[in-house]
């Protein structure tokens, strides 16, 4: 059907379903040939699962940061930007900038190695907190940022910061090493007003400090 509507069209990638019931990524290679009256598609089809998922993987791995397995700072910029841009001011969003306190005096006198447990400890609490629907990225040493998409209220906003804060300042309170590591947050609300993402962020920035 795909083929017939774009007669230019020579190539497509389609997901198919195999033997076993599992969707994978086909290519089908047609022509279109004029006979009379009527049109003959004739064609080869192609499982390109394995290199589409590669593709995919790689794809990924670009966008991801290795430590805390959240996006990016490049990633984490272009896919809130893209949303922003989008927005026709129909829609609300929080942006959070959030920073690790302390966290430069635990690195630097108990080394990197509990440096980056402890990045990797709040990006979980991070994952935990927020929807599959927010973005949450790493966009400095122990700096992060969270995109909350589509809000409902800025009460909501605060809820979850305040449950974010606690949760951190909790969870090393049994150890002296690390009983002083907690997190400050910055918070850039739009309700339902058009607003890019540098002007976001530096709002975002200035409630932070």
């Amino acid at each position: 059907d795909e083929a017939s509507k774009d007669l230019k069209r020579k190539e497509l990638e389609i997901r198919l379903r195999n033997r076993d019931g599992k969707f994978e990524w086909f290519s089908l290679i047609y022509k279109i040939i004029d006979d009379n009256d009527k049109q003959n598609i004739i064609g080869r089809l192609c499982n390109i699962n394995k290199q589409k998922t590669e593709k995919n993987q790689l794809i990924e791995k670009s966008q991801i940061d290795g430590l805390t397995k959240l996006y990016n700072k490049s990633a984490t910029e272009k896919m809130v930007g893209e949303i922003l841009e989008s927005n026709y001011g129909s829609e609300s969003y929080a942006l959070m900038i959030i920073d690790v306190d302390n966290f430069k005096g635990v690195n630097d006198t108990y080394g990197h190695l509990l440096g980056d447990a402890v990045l990797i400890d709040v990006s979980k609490i991070f994952k935990s907190i927020f929807r599959e629907t927010d973005i949450i990225g790493r966009i400095g040493g122990d700096e992060f940022l969270v995109f909350m998409n589509k809000v409902s209220s800025e009460n909501d906003v605060r809820e979850k910061a305040e449950k974010m804060c606690q949760k951190v300042r909790s969870l090393y309170e049994n150890e002296v090493t690390l009983s002083k590591i907690s997190i400050s947050v910055g918070i850039a609300v739009i309700i339902k007003e058009r607003v890019l993402y540098k002007e976001l962020f530096k709002n975002a920035d200035l409630a932070l400090y």
